[in-house]
C-alpha cells in the first residue's frame, strides 16, 4: 500500500474507498542492535512508514521481530523504521529501497533507563478522556520518546541525561496544541519527571472561497490564520483551497487573521483580514487575492568609499511589504543581480538578505519606493557592509568562570559563572541572522544568533541559570540612518520564523556610552532594535442612522489605540465580492460619512480602516443595512 489514508464513516452509511497499491519488490532485513553494534535479541514489533509523512498515527509497515531480527517486502522508496521493544527506546532510521534489492539494515536501540509522566488537560485543566491522543519528544542530539493515550496519564520510558521538548498531537480536529510554547523537560539519568501539557479546543471553523481580481476561484492557494485568544495565546493554523478554491480551517475561539496566498508570479497576498470567532460559531470569510499592477525589481548594494554600488552576491532573496500587510519575496536571479517582485499601486518598504563574499549580508532598515499603476522601478537595496558582519565567532570557557568576549562589530557577550552549566566546558557560537525583516519595528545593526553546546556537544536549550548579558553599540550616525532617535531604540530579538520583536523588558538604554545592554535567560537571535510608530488598531461600533430611500449616515467611534488622520470606508452591494465594484473613501477626517444617490430598498454593507502616517489597521467586519422603499 503506497500511502495510509483516513475515512470518516457515519452511523448508517456504506462507503467505498480505494487503496492505491504497488509492487513490492525489495527485501529489508534489519537487526537491533545497541550502542556497541551487539544484537539485541529480544523480542517487539517494528514499523516503517514515509520519513515525510507527519504524525497519522499509521505505519504503512508492521513487522513482529523475533530474537532481535526482521524482515519487511518493500517497494521502491525511502522508509524510516522504529522498533518498539520492551526496556529500550529506537532511534528512527531510514533506508533507500530500490531496483530490487535485498538489504541489511540495523535498528539502533538504546536501554531505557528514565520515566517521564505526562498529564493532558484542556484549558479548564481537565483530564482528556475518551480522546487517543500521542506524546512526542526529542532531543538536540537525536534521542526521542513517544507514548499513546486513550485519557488519563501517559507513562513513557526514556533515556535521561537529556533535554526534551514534547508535543501532543490529539486524532482529529478537536484540539489544537500551543505549538508556540512547547513545553521542555529534562530527564536526569534514572530520574523520574512529571509534567502537564494543555491542549485547546477547536470549536468552530472558518471556511470560504479564494479568489483572484477577476472572481474566478485559486486552486492550492495557502490560507493562514493566526489566532489569538482572550487569555492572550495565539495559534496558527493553515490549509490549501481545492479545485474550486475552497478551504476550511479549524480554529480556537478568539480574534483572527486570515492572509491567502499563491505562487504563481502575478497574483498578489489578499493581505490581513480579520475575524471573530466565538462560541464555538462557524464563520464564512472569503478571500480575494490581487492583480498585481507594477513590478519593483531589487538590486542589493553595498556601500563603499565612492558610494552605494551594485553588489555581486551568491545566492539571496528581497522583499517588499505594505502597510496593508501584503508581503511578497522572490530570489535574486544571478545573472541580473536582481529580484523581480510583483506589487501594487502604492508605497512599499523593501530589502534584501544575501550572501556575497562568504559573508551573510542583510538590509539593516528597509527603504520605501512609492510605485505608480503600470510602472516597472528598479531600485537598490543597501545590504550591512564588510564591517557589520562577519563569519561565525566561537568562544569555548569554563563553565564554572565568568566569561566576556567581544564581536568583531564591537558587540560585547557577558556569560556569568555556572550560567550555562555546572561542570566542564561550553562553547558559544554568534551567527549573522539571515532574516530580521519587520513590518512594525525597525532593526538598526545586524541581528546576531547565540548559540551553546556543553563539553558533550550538546545543545544547551531552555531557560539558563543565570542571565545573560548582550551591548550593542550604537551611534549618532547610526540614528540618523534609520531615522531614530534615542528614545525609539530597544533591544530586538526574533523567533524562528524571522520575525523581528522588541522585549518589553530586560534591556537598558545607556545614553552616556551609547549602549543598549538586553539581560536573557535563553539564546535566541538579537539585535539593536527601534520602535517604529504604531499603526492604529480597528474603529469601533459601526452603526447606521437616518436611513432613507437614497441616503444614509455611517457612524463608528475611533478605535482604542493609536493616533487616527484619516479613515477609509468602503461601501458594496450587499455579497459583492469584486473589489473593483465597491466604492471607496479614503479621506475620511471624521467618525461618520454621509451617504447619498443610493438606490433605493437596496441592501449595502461597509467596512472601516483606521489610518496614520505608519499605516491603516485591518478593515472591521461588514455592517449590513438597508434603504428604505420608494
Amino acid at each position: 500500500n503506497t500511502a495510509v489514508k483516513n475515512v470518516v464513516v457515519t452511523e448508517g452509511e456504506t462507503v467505498t474507498v480505494a487503496a492505491t497499491m504497488a509492487d513490492a519488490d525489495n527485501t529489508l532485513n534489519l537487526t537491533a542492535v545497541d550502542g556497541a553494534g551487539t544484537t539485541v535479541a529480544k523480542s517487539g514489533y517494528v514499523f516503517c512508514k514515509d520519513p515525510a509523512a507527519t504524525f497519522e498515527p499509521a505505519y504503512q509497515y508492521f513487522g513482529f521481530m523475533d530474537s532481535g531480527e526482521v524482515s519487511f517486502t518493500l517497494p521502491d522508496g525511502d522508509f524510516q523504521c522504529t522498533a518498539n521493544v520492551t526496556g529500550y527506546v529506537s532511534t528512527p532510521t531510514t533506508f533507500t529501497m530500490a531496483g530490487a534489492e535485498t538489504e541489511a539494515g540495523q535498528l539502533p536501540l538504546t536501554t531505557i533507563d528514565a520515566t517521564l509522566t505526562v498529564n493532558v488537560e484542556d484549558q479548564d485543566g481537565n483530564a482528556l478522556t475518551n480522546v487517543f491522543y500521542g506524546v512526542f519528544g526529542e532531543s538536540p542530539d537525536g534521542n526521542t520518546l513517544n507514548g499513546y493515550s486513550r485519557g488519563g496519564a501517559v507513562e513513557i520510558g526514556a533515556v535521561g541525561g537529556h533535554t526534551y521538548t514534547l508535543r501532543v498531537y490529539v486524532m482529529g480536529d478537536s484540539y489544537t496544541t500551543d505549538f508556540n510554547n512547547p513545553v521542555q523537560v529534562t530527564l536526569a539519568e534514572g530520574g523520574n519527571e512529571t509534567v502537564t501539557i494543555t491542549v485547546y479546543e477547536t470549536p468552530a471553523t472558518v471556511s470560504g472561497t479564494v479568489t483572484d481580481a477577476a472572481d474566478v476561484a485559486v486552486a492550492d492557494a495557502v490560507v493562514k490564520a493566526t489566532c489569538t485568544t482572550k487569555a492572550g495565546k495565539t495559534f496558527e493554523f493553515s490549509t490549501t483551497t481545492g479545485t474550486s478554491g475552497e478551504y476550511a480551517l479549524d480554529t480556537v475561539n478568539g480574534d483572527c487573521v486570515l492572509n491567502g496566498a499563491v505562487d504563481n508570479g502575478s497574483d498578489l497576498p489578499s493581505g490581513d483580514e480579520s475575524v471573530e470567532v466565538f462560541n464555538g460559531a462557524d464563520v464564512d470569510h472569503d478571500l480575494q487575492l490581487q492583480d498585481s499592477t507594477a513590478t519593483l525589481n531589487v538590486a542589493p548594494a553595498a556601500a563603499s568609499t565612492t558610494g552605494i554600488t551594485a553588489l555581486d552576491v551568491d545566492s539571496g532573496s528581497c522583499y517588499a511589504y505594505n502597510a496593508a500587510g501584503v508581503y511578497v519575496t522572490a530570489d535574486i536571479n544571478t545573472d541580473t543581480g536582481k529580484a523581480n517582485l510583483p506589487v501594487l499601486a502604492g508605497e512599499w518598504s523593501y530589502g534584501c538578505r544575501v550572501v556575497a563574499d562568504d559573508k551573510v549580508k542583510v538590509s539593516s532598515s528597509d527603504v520605501m519606493v512609492v510605485m505608480k499603476k503600470g510602472d516597472t522601478e528598479t531600485v537598490q537595496a543597501q545590504v550591512g557592509s564588510a564591517d557589520d558582519n562577519f563569519t561565525d565567532q566561537v568562544s569555548q570557557f569554563s563553565a564554572t568562570s565568568d566569561s566576556t568576549f567581544v564581536l568583531p562589530d564591537g558587540t560585547e557577550v557577558v556569560v556569568p559563572a555556572n550560567a550555562l552549566d555546572n561542570s566542564g566546558n561550553v562553547t558559544v557560537t554568534a551567527s549573522m541572522a539571515t532574516d530580521v525583516a519587520s513590518e512594525d519595528d525597525v532593526a538598526a545593526g545586524p541581528a546576531i544568533e547565540l548559540t551553546a553546546r556543553d563539553s558533550n556537544n550538546r545543545e544547551i536549550t531552555g531557560s539558563f541559570s543565570g542571565d545573560i548579558t548582550i551591548k550593542f553599540n550604537y551611534t549618532a550616525d547610526m540614528l540618523a540612518k534609520y531615522g531614530l532617535t534615542e528614545a525609539d531604540l530597544a533591544g530586538g530579538y526574533t523567533y524562528s520564523d524571522g520575525a523581528l520583536s522588541v522585549t518589553d523588558q530586560g534591556y537598558t538604554v545607556d545614553k552616556e556610552n551609547n549602549t543598549v545592554t538586553v539581560t536573557t535567560d535563553h539564546f535566541s537571535t538579537f539585535t539593536l532594535a527601534g520602535v517604529k510608530a504604531a499603526a492604529p488598531g480597528k474603529a469601533k461600533n459601526l452603526k447606521v442612522k437616518k436611513i432613507t430611500e437614497s441616503t444614509a449616515k455611517l457612524t463608528w467611534k475611533a478605535p482604542s489605540t493609536g493616533e487616527v488622520t484619516k479613515y477609509k470606508v468602503q461601501l458594496r452591494k450587499h455579497g459583492v465580492k469584486k473589489s473593483a465594484k465597491w466604492t471607496t473613501y479614503k479621506k475620511v477626517t471624521k467618525t461618520n460619512k454621509a451617504l447619498k444617490k443610493l438606490l433605493a430598498e437596496t441592501r449595502y454593507q461597509y467596512r472601516v480602516a483606521a489610518c496614520n502616517a505608519t499605516g491603516c489597521s485591518a478593515y472591521t467586519d461588514w455592517k449590513a443595512f438597508k434603504t428604505k422603499g420608494e
